[in-house]
């Protein structure tokens, strides 16, 4: 009856490792997709910064 319950134990552990594994590498890649909208903003504020300098030269 121990034996079985020792089992059983070292499974849920096993599966848990696994689960937190997965979960630890999602959130990473979910940091690089920010990083990569972060480059997309910055990228487009300054088109828009030059595009209203080159308005206001104009004026």
């Amino acid at each position: 009856m121990q034996i079985r319950r020792w089992a059983h134990q070292i499974s849920f552990l096993a599966l848990s490792a696994i689960i937190a594994l997965t979960v630890t590498a999602s959130w990473g890649a979910d940091d690089k997709d920010q990083t990569d909208i972060e480059k997309r903003i910055d990228a487009s504020a300054t088109v828009l910064n030059e595009i209203m300098a080159t308005r206001q030269s104009h004026s």
